[in-house]
């Protein structure tokens, strides 16, 4: 623990110290542009104000991605980029018949729209559902049974947000439908 500290103060130490040799070399090259070009007082005082910042910035970046308290490891943007990312990597499951048979097919559109058609078994838990609805739906399912959400089409996101939910709740094996109700009816016309 000790040793991963002075690696970041080495780091962060080493880090300030070039920042100032580019600095010194930054003011060295503005003289050298301002005798050329002969810049006005707020030019230079322009420069020296952004690189006075742009260095600043730099210890502040990296305290941020090194240390264990920074803003981008905290547990709420850790959650977040998990969240928005974990739903589109569940697996998919094609429109079969046989695929379906051994799992609960779970339909995550809106009530009128389940009415109008859904898969044979299917159960409707709207995405929108609140927590307790959704408990109550799944109360006698298994969280180590394979289920499978559905939407209407693969540009809806209603399934991959229950699926989410399904994740959050501690069901573990969670699939998609490919192509959601309206590919199965496509497939199932006779």
């Amino acid at each position: 623990m000790q040793r991963a500290h002075l690696l970041r103060s080495v780091t962060i130490c080493t880090l300030l110290f070039l920042g100032a040799i580019s600095l010194k070399r930054a003011v060295n090259c503005r003289n050298v542009l301002s005798r050329l070009y002969k810049q006005s007082w707020l030019r230079r005082f322009g420069f020296q104000v952004a690189s006075v910042v742009t260095l600043s910035i730099i210890p502040a970046v990296m305290f941020n991605v090194m240390s264990d308290c920074g803003l981008l490891r905290t547990t709420r943007s850790i959650d977040s980029t998990e969240k928005a990312y974990l739903a589109r990597s569940l697996p998919g499951i094609l429109p079969d018949e046989k695929a379906l048979a051994s799992c609960v097919v779970i339909d995550s559109r809106l009530p009128d729209d389940y009415k109008k058609g859904h898969i044979e078994n299917a159960i409707n838990v709207p995405a929108v559902a609140d927590v307790a609805t959704l408990r109550k739906a799944l109360r006698d399912i298994s969280t180590h049974r394979r289920i499978v959400v559905s939407c209407e089409s693969n540009s809806c996101n209603f399934d991959k947000e229950l699926a989410r939910r399904l994740l959050e709740l501690g069901f573990q094996d969670v699939s998609l439908l490919s192509g959601g109700w309206s590919a199965w009816e496509k497939s199932h016309r006779h």
